[in-house]
C-alpha cells in the first residue's frame, strides 16, 4: 500500500467533533463555535476538511460555515444545511472525493496563514441534529506555535 510522505515539521491538528443540538454553542444562530485556536502563528496546509458523520438537522434557510472573525466563510464556505448529508464537505457543496484505491482525491484552499481562533459560524435558524468532524494539518510559522 503506498504511504503519504509528510515533511517532519507539518502536524495534524487535533480532530475536532462537534454534534449540534441547537442550543448555544451547539448550532444555535449567531453563535461562534470555536473548532481550533492557535498559540502563535501557524500555516494551515491545503486548508481543512470536514466529514460530515451524521446528518444535518434544521429549518430552511440554515446554514454552516467555516472560518474567523470578520470573515467567516473563509475556510469552507456557507452552505445550507440541506447539502450536508454525509461526506466530505469542502466548498459550498458536499462531496465524497475518494480516488480508486479509497484516498480522498482533494482538499481545499492554498496554505493559509493564521493566528485567529477558526470558527464555525451558523445562520438562517438553528441547527438542531447531525454531526461533523474537522481536519487539518498544519506548520508552525512562530516559535512554540500550535494549534488546540
Amino acid at each position: 500500500m503506498p504511504s503519504l510522505f509528510v515533511p517532519d515539521d507539518v502536524i495534524k491538528a487535533p480532530v475536532v467533533s462537534f454534534t449540534f443540538t441547537g442550543a448555544a454553542g451547539l448550532g444555535a444562530v449567531g453563535q461562534t463555535n470555536p473548532i481550533w485556536t492557535p498559540t502563535g502563528r501557524v500555516e494551515l496546509l491545503n486548508g481543512v476538511w470536514a466529514y460530515v458523520t451524521a446528518p444535518l438537522v434544521g429549518g430552511a434557510g440554515s446554514s454552516v460555515a467555516l472560518g474567523f472573525a470578520g470573515n467567516p466563510s473563509m475556510l469552507l464556505g456557507a452552505t445550507a444545511f440541506g447539502l450536508l448529508l454525509a461526506g466530505i464537505w469542502w466548498d459550498t457543496t458536499v462531496a465524497v472525493l475518494r480516488d480508486a484505491s479509497g484516498a480522498i482525491s482533494k482538499g481545499h484552499n492554498p496554505p493559509t496563514a493564521i493566528s485567529s481562533p477558526v470558527t464555525m459560524n451558523i445562520a438562517g435558524n438553528p441547527i438542531t441534529g447531525g454531526s461533523i468532524e474537522f481536519y487539518a494539518y498544519y506548520r508552525p510559522l512562530t516559535p512554540g506555535a500550535s494549534l488546540a
